[in-house]
C-alpha cells in the first residue's frame, strides 16, 4: 500500500508522517531519512531523496518552493517528465518491498503528479494548519511576511486539492492532534483502515505522547490578528477544511487574486535577489580571481627577488674575481715590464756582443790577410832558397814533400 503524507510546509507533516509510522509504516532506514535541525527538534521524517527529487521537478517546471505562483509541470517537456518519473519509479521500487509505505514532503501539494505517474491508487493523508499560525512559523524559520505566507498556505493547500482529486484521501487537523494527538491516532488508524489499508496496527500511546509534545506547537496564530489576512476566498477554504468539505470531488476554488499578485510581487523580488546574488557571486569570483592572481604575483615578486638576491651575490662574486685578475693583471703588466725590460738589457748586451764579434771579425779578416802575407813572403823566400840551393838539396826537400 502507498502512502503519501502532504500539506503546506510547517502544517505538521512530519507530527503526521511519525504518527503512520508508529502504526507500522515504513519510511526508510536512518540514514536515508533528513536528520533533526533546530527549526524541527523532533525530526522530519521524510527521506532525501524524495526531497532532492521533489526540489529538482520544481526547479525543472520553472519555479521554487516559495514562489509556486508560475509553477506549471505542463513547462516539462516529454522527456524531461518521464526522466523524473523514471527516477520517481526508482525510489517506490525501493520502498515497495516494505509495504505499507509512507513517502512525506511539502512539496509534494506542487509535485504529487509525478508520484501519482508511479503509483497504483496511492492513498493520500493531508493535515491542514490555520493560515497564520503557518505564516508565523514560516516568519520565524525563513523571515517571510506575513501576507506572503498566508498566500503561501492558499497556493499550497489548492494545489494538493487538485493534484490529489480522485484519490481515497484523508482530512487531518494540526489543532486536533496538538490538542489530543492518542484520539486523532485512533481515529487516523480506524479511517485508515476502512480505506483498505493493510498492515498496520495501532500506534502505542506512550510513543504518541513522547512525540507529539506541547513545547514544540509554538506558533499558534492570533484569533483577532487573523481575519485581517483572510480574504472571501480564504475563508470559504478554511471553512472547507474545517468540515472536511474540501475533499468533495465537487468542490474546487481558484487562488484569489490576492494571493497571485502576493506570490508573483514576491517571486519578483527573488528573481532579483536572486540577480543580485548571482552578480555578487561573479564579483566574488572575479575578487577570488584577482586575489589568486594577487597570490601568484607576489608569489613570483618573492621569487623575482630571491633570483635578484642570487644575482648580486653572483655580482659580488663576480667583482671579487674581477679584483682578483686585476691584481694579477697589474702583477702581470709588472713582469711584463720587468720582462721588457731585461729585453732591452739583453738586446743593448747583444747589440754590444754584436759590435764586438764585427770587431773581432774584422781583426780576424786583417789578421788572415797579415798571415797570408807572411806565408806568401815565406814561401816566396824558399822558393828563391830552393831555386839557388844545389841539386841534393832540392831532392831532399822534394822528399821531404812526399815526393820520389
Amino acid at each position: 500500500m502507498h502512502l503519501f503524507v502532504v500539506g503546506m510546509h510547517r502544517s505538521g507533516t512530519s507530527t503526521l508522517a511519525r504518527m503512520v509510522n508508529l502504526m507500522g509504516c515504513y519510511l526508510g532506514e536512518k540514514e536515508e531519512l533528513i536528520p533533526a535541525k533546530p527549526d524541527n527538534p523532533a525530526g522530519f521524517w521524510e527521506r532525501e531523496d524524495v526531497f532532492q527529487l521533489n526540489e529538482e521537478i520544481i526547479l525543472s517546471a520553472g519555479s521554487v518552493w516559495h514562489a509556486p505562483t508560475d509553477f506549471d509541470m505542463a513547462r516539462l517537456d516529454g522527456r524531461q517528465r518521464k526522466k523524473l518519473e523514471s527516477r520517481a519509479g526508482e525510489i517506490v521500487a525501493r520502498l515497495d518491498p516494505h509495504r505499507p509505505w509512507i513517502i512525506k514532503d511539502p512539496r509534494l501539494c506542487l509535485t504529487f503528479p509525478v508520484w501519482r505517474a508511479v503509483t497504483e491508487d496511492p492513498v493520500v493523508v493531508m493535515i491542514w494548519r490555520r493560515p497564520l499560525q503557518v505564516a508565523q512559523s514560516l516568519a520565524t524559520r525563513n523571515g517571510f511576511a506575513l501576507p506572503l505566507g498566508v498566500a503561501l498556505w492558499e497556493e499550497y493547500t489548492l494545489q494538493v486539492l487538485r493534484n490529489t482529486l480522485g484519490l481515497r484521501r484523508l482530512l487531518v487537523s494540526h489543532e486536533e492532534i496538538m490538542a489530543r494527538p492518542m484520539e486523532v491516532a485512533k481515529r487516523l488508524h480506524f479511517r485508515l483502515s476502512e480505506l483498505g489499508v493493510e498492515g498496520i496496527r495501532g500506534a502505542a500511546e506512550a510513543d504518541v505522547r513522547n512525540f507529539v509534545r506541547a513545547d514544540l506547537f509554538r506558533a499558534r496564530g492570533d484569533d483577532e490578528a487573523e481575519p485581517a489576512y483572510l480574504n472571501q476566498a480564504r475563508r470559504r477554504l478554511l471553512e472547507a477544511l474545517a468540515d472536511g468539505s474540501a475533499l468533495d470531488p465537487a468542490w474546487s476554488a481558484r487562488t484569489s487574486p490576492d494571493a497571485i499578485e502576493t506570490l508573483r510581487s514576491h517571486a519578483a523580488l527573488f528573481k532579483r535577489l536572486k540577480d543580485a546574488t548571482a552578480s555578487r557571486d561573479t564579483i566574488f569570483k572575479q575578487k577570488n580571481d584577482l586575489l589568486e592572481q594577487l597570490q601568484a604575483l607576489t608569489v613570483a615578486h618573492h621569487q623575482l627577488f630571491e633570483h635578484k638576491n642570487d644575482l648580486v651575490s653572483q655580482l659580488a662574486e663576480v667583482g671579487r674575481q674581477r679584483d682578483t685578475l686585476y691584481v694579477e693583471h697589474n702583477r702581470l703588466l709588472m713582469l711584463r715590464n720587468s720582462l721588457q725590460l731585461d729585453l732591452n738589457d739583453t738586446r743593448a748586451h747583444a747589440a754590444r756582443l754584436e759590435t764586438e764579434r764585427n770587431e773581432l771579425a774584422a781583426r780576424l779578416h786583417s789578421l788572415s790577410l797579415e798571415h797570408l802575407a807572411v806565408t806568401t813572403s815565406r814561401a816566396f823566400r824558399l822558393g828563391n832558397f830552393l831555386l839557388a840551393a844545389p841539386r841534393a838539396l832540392r831532392r831532399l826537400w822534394w822528399r821531404m814533400r812526399g815526393g820520389r
